[in-house]
């Protein structure tokens, strides 16, 4: 029963492959901040995927595991806004925002507050977060920019220019 966009993790039922290794059947998730795998995707030009080398008789769906994806989400702890990091839901398969640390599937790439469930895009990178520490947030480009969603601080020294867009 998994469509694109859900959010999966490896449950303790195991298919073979072709060359004859056991790997986990994956699964919708199903409880929130849960450790997951990926999410299924038909994005594929835009991902590292896993899953095409089974038979026939398996429902094959290739699961991202990093790059920007379409993850189906819930509003189950509020509106979803582009920086905010995606969990796991109580809801299968559906992500939503993370409000404490724990588990996160990526970051939303932009926001949701429509009614119910819906999709938004998200830079899959399966890990650990915690929305509330605004050090844990940043994180540095390609360039050694320093990119973050938010952060708040009393005093900032810096040793070099500062380079701003939308400062307020």
């Amino acid at each position: 029963d998994i469509e694109y966009g859900d959010i999966l993790f490896a449950s303790n039922n195991y298919k073979t492959d072709k060359s004859g290794v056991a790997v986990p059947e994956m699964v919708k998730s199903n409880s929130a901040y849960q450790n997951v795998i990926g999410v299924a995707s038909d994005n594929y030009s835009d991902f590292s995927s896993i899953g095409d080398n089974y038979d026939s008789s398996i429902n094959i769906k290739p699961i991202a595991l990093t790059g920007r994806v379409p993850v189906k989400v819930t509003l189950e702890n509020g509106p979803i806004k582009r920086g905010d990091f995606i969990t796991t839901s109580s809801n299968p398969g559906r992500g939503m925002k993370a409000t404490h640390a724990g588990p996160v599937i990526g970051t939303a790439l932009d926001d949701y507050n429509g009614g119910g469930d819906g999709t938004v895009q998200v830079f899959v990178k399966a890990t650990y977060a915690d929305p509330n520490n605004s050090l844990a947030n940043l994180t540095l480009d390609e360039d050694g920019n320093l990119i973050t969603h938010e952060f708040t601080a009393q005093k900032i020294t810096v040793a070099s220019d500062v380079i701003a867009g939308g400062l307020v």
